[in-house]
């Protein structure tokens, strides 16, 4: 008690100005001191938090990206597909292509041509599909010629005409001879992962 008596009377003797300051020392520190324990580890995990807030918003923004990218993509293949179920209406396979070469067959007989040779060749494999091509002989007019490659052209699957020749006209009967090699396509079967053929293919 002497010891704080002691202060206090060496406090009195300061003159008033000091006196002031240390009551306003004696208010303002326990307010920052206060202040350090709860106002400023708040502070701290505001901040922390802000930033935590900051990253969850960039990883939405990306989530958002990415689910508007992965719409993008299905709606491109919903595209592709239905450009790909499209392109194989106009593409038999080959269960069809027998049927196929009838049908162009019957259109020449019924525009009165003379098949002198109907021979289809070895198809040649690209890469998704395979071009199937015949060589065709044919005697007619040319009316005749030319409205059977216009119904050839009107099938909905594809024929291509290649090297298309014409001579030996008679002209008795008005006719010519033409030469030229039509080609069809069909779709080639895709492969199951290590080379091998669908179901249906032959067994070793």
């Amino acid at each position: 008690m002497a010891f704080l008596d002691n202060i206090a009377d060496q406090i009195e003797q300061w003159p008033f100005g000091q006196k002031v300051l240390l009551a306003a020392a004696g208010v303002i520190l326990p307010v920052l001191i206060l202040a350090y324990l709860l106002v400023f580890p708040r502070w701290q995990e505001l901040k922390t938090l802000g930033e935590d807030v900051e990253r969850e918003r960039e990883k939405l923004v990306q989530i958002r990206q990415t689910r508007a990218q992965i719409s993008k993509f299905k709606q491109e293949l919903a595209d592709m597909e239905i450009r790909f179920e499209r392109i194989k209406i106009m593409l038999p396979d080959s269960k069809e292509i027998p049927g196929l070469l009838r049908i162009v067959s019957q259109l020449g007989l019924q525009q009165g041509l003379e098949f002198l040779l109907f021979k289809p060749e070895k198809e040649i494999p690209r890469e998704f599909v395979a071009e199937i091509p015949v060589t065709l002989h044919l005697k007619g007019t040319y009316h005749q010629i030319g409205v059977f490659f216009d119904r050839l052209r009107r099938l909905p699957r594809i024929i291509n005409i290649k090297g298309l020749e014409m001579g030996g006209f008679e002209e008795k009967t008005g006719k010519v001879t033409g030469r030229c090699q039509l080609i069809t396509f069909r779709v080639l079967p895709l492969e199951t992962p290590g080379g091998e053929k669908p179901a249906g293919g032959k067994k070793k």
